[in-house]
């Protein structure tokens, strides 16, 4: 048998250079497959933060219906509120809008009612007057009589509007609604005729209303009205009468009179000074308003029988 030799060739360079090779490709294969995974991983975690974002958004979208049905139940709120509020003021001072007067039962109301816009809802001044109108039918005059009478009462309390300056106020900022809200003929005969007036009128800058009652005494024989200082001879017995507290309590807030008391309401008339209360004449008795404080009523009204003070007044026939 012929025995094969064995050569051995030296190791150069060249004998380690393929397994170098090698291992090179093997670790790039590996880095690529690490990185491959990391970018996987990574795009996982990127989606889930979008999903997150996804899910954030449809609860902010969620949140933001629920604050415009709370910001729609609040709206209606404050609506309902608003329109109470309104309507539940009491007179002219915070009204609805409408134009309607309270007349007495026995006061022929007049047609003639002036208003000025709709404060409310336009931000206007407004006036709502219903005139009282001499009765016809109750008394004897004539037509045209009757019409010259009407005519002076409407122009008498148009003149009560005006004296309140509410046009004119130069510190006043807001509108304003001006309504007389009853009217009641107390007397009236065939020469005289007394109507007590009373309402109220209301800022949009102020706090409260202000409360007036007036009267207006009409002798109907000369076709004029009488002011108190014509209807009240002597005041200074009527005023200490007052004080002594014989005049009788007909409208006033309850508990008035544990409030103030007859001498505290009646000492600001001054007949030397030509203040006088507003007076009205009934059936039988002799009236005197008192103007009060906000808190008290705005106002008061006080009789005493006609034959007690008689002597120190005009009586209509």
């Amino acid at each position: 048998m012929a025995k094969r030799k064995k050569s051995r060739r030296k190791k150069g360079a060249g004998y380690y250079a393929v397994p170098i090779i090698t291992v090179a490709v093997f670790c790039v294969v590996i880095l690529a497959v690490v990185i491959a995974v990391s970018k996987s991983g990574s795009g996982e975690d990127t989606g889930s933060d979008t999903d997150t974002s996804y899910s954030s958004a449809e609860e902010t979208s969620e949140s933001g219906g629920t604050t415009s049905d709370d910001t729609d139940a609040v709206t209606a709120d404050t609506a309902d509120s608003s329109s109470s509020d309104t309507t539940g003021n009491t007179g002219a001072d915070n009204t609805s809008g409408t134009e309607t007067t309270m007349g007495s039962s026995d006061v022929n109301s007049g047609d003639d009612t002036t208003a000025a816009g709709d404060a409310e809802t336009t931000g206007e001044s407004q006036v709502v007057i219903d005139y009282p109108s001499v009765d016809t039918d109750a008394v004897d005059i004539m037509d045209e009589d009757a019409e010259k009478i009407n005519a002076m009462i409407e122009e008498y309390m148009d003149e009560k509007v005006e004296a309140e300056a509410l046009n004119s106020d130069p510190e006043m900022t807001g509108s304003y609604k001006y309504e007389v809200t009853s009217t009641t003929t107390t007397y009236e005969s065939d020469s005289f005729m007394s109507v007590v007036v009373t309402g109220q009128y209301y800022i949009s800058d102020t706090a409260h209303p202000t409360i007036f009652c007036y009267t207006v005494n009409i002798d109907i024989a000369s076709a004029k009205i009488l002011e108190s200082d014509e209807l009240i001879y002597d005041f200074s017995p009527i005023k200490e009468m007052f004080s002594d507290g014989q005049f009788t309590l007909v409208y006033g807030i309850d508990g008035l009179l544990d409030e103030t008391n007859y001498e505290d309401m009646i000492i600001g008339y001054y007949s030397e000074y030509g203040i006088y209360p507003d007076v009205y004449y009934t059936e039988t008795g002799f009236g005197i308003v008192i103007d009060l404080v906000y808190a008290l009523g705005g106002y008061a009204t006080f009789e005493i029988p006609v034959s007690s003070v008689s002597d120190y007044i005009y009586v209509p026939d």
